[in-house]
């Protein structure tokens, strides 16, 4: 529905307008501006990875147009969490563990908000401080769903700019880019091993600070460090 409406935006005004002068410039500043803030409240609504293209649109300043990067920019600082009732299914099916088992201390309000997961302060029953990053329990069912019917969609917005002879932005490419990027991120496992790389790499550098990873209570969608 969201690419139906901003194709017909685009599609009915533009068509309807001189492409030339201030007049065109002026409706192109508003459209851009209405189609932003659709793509916003897409990515907010449904959370997940269309709040994740939601912030890759917003980085793209040399590919889009700067009200898409104006408008979207207010996702790359924060994102809405969910409820802890909603995400501690995360820790008791990844670790078969109950969250009290684990914590002696868990904050329920998160102390930070992404695209693909949030993050708790919690004190370990051994006694440790930690940072708690979950990722959204939704992902794992919901993401293939997503990136199938993104995909279809990015396809459908290539041939409508091809056909209307803007042919300067592959759509496609740009999606499939940020897919691929996406699939690594979705795995924690892979994030721990590449901060243990860094760490070995950077052994006794005095600038640089990497928190310990408490790898017993580390999976694909949990990752447990000392809090930083």
């Amino acid at each position: 529905m969201t690419t139906c409406l901003n194709w017909a935006i685009y599609h009915t005004i533009l068509m309807s307008i001189t492409k030339s002068g201030q007049k065109y410039l002026s409706h192109l500043n508003q459209i851009h501006t209405r189609v932003a803030n659709r793509i916003l409240n897409l990515s907010t609504t449904n959370k997940g990875i269309y709040l994740k293209l939601g912030q890759y649109l917003g980085n793209l300043d040399k590919v889009v147009p700067w009200e898409f990067t104006k408008v979207l920019g207010v996702l790359q600082d924060s994102a809405p969490p969910i409820d802890y009732e909603d995400i501690k299914t995360v820790i008791e099916e990844d670790l078969g563990l109950k969250p009290k088992e684990i914590f002696e201390l868990f904050n329920k309000n998160s102390i930070a908000a992404a695209s693909l997961a949030q993050v708790h302060k919690a004190k370990l029953v051994t006694g440790q401080t930690v940072a708690v990053k979950i990722q959204y329990p939704f992902l794992r069912s919901q993401s293939s769903w997503d990136l199938w019917v993104l995909s279809h969609i990015i396809n459908l917005c290539n041939y409508l700019m091809i056909k209307n002879d803007y042919k300067e932005v592959d759509l496609l490419k740009i999606f499939n880019t940020w897919t691929s990027t996406l699939v690594e991120e979705l795995d924690f496992e892979r994030e721990v091993a590449n901060a243990e790389a860094t760490r070995l790499l950077f052994k006794g550098h005095p600038h640089l600070a990497i928190p310990k990873f408490y790898e017993d209570y580390c999976s694909q969608r949990l990752i447990v460090m000392d809090f930083m």
